[in-house]
């Protein structure tokens, strides 16, 4: 599960020192503007509401480090200034995920590249719609490429 850069670094030394890849599991809230994404991301927590007692019963429940370490995790909402657990006690852990503008975070990407991660596997509400902003808005910045505004 996702975790800031900086604490997930050490995290994952271990397994790229033995040559392995790291990868991450996390949702996906872009938008032209930070303030758009935001807004999309608290409208997503809204709709999902009466949610939140089953992922509460759930977490109590688990014995999965990951799932109990990122509903531990939302306690705290923005672990970074994209990196939001908002979602969480509504969606589950694999909710988890960077809400920011299209160069935040593709930013944010770069950042989690360059400890290390090579493998991502995204989500976002609804998939398809969101999953074609990534394409044509976060990745091509993410790959240094000029968009067209």
């Amino acid at each position: 599960m996702p975790e800031p850069p900086s604490t997930l670094r050490g995290k994952i030394a271990p397994l790229l020192d033995a040559g392995k890849e790291a990868g991450l599991l996390m949702a996906l809230i872009a938008r032209p503007t930070r303030e758009e994404a935001v807004r999309a991301a608290r409208a997503l927590v809204a709709s999902a509401g009466a949610s939140r007692r089953t992922h509460d019963e759930f977490a109590s429940r688990s014995d999965s480090v990951a799932f109990t370490s990122a509903y531990r995790a939302a306690d705290t909402e923005w672990l970074t200034p994209t990196l939001w657990t908002g979602a969480v006690p509504y969606l589950g852990a694999p909710s988890m995920g960077l809400v920011g503008s299209f160069d935040d975070v593709a930013e944010a990407i770069l950042d989690f590249q360059a400890i290390g991660i090579s493998q991502f596997l995204f989500l976002g509400w609804p998939d398809e719609e969101e999953l074609a902003l990534f394409a044509s808005e976060v990745m091509p910045r993410a790959r240094g490429v000029a968009v067209a505004t």
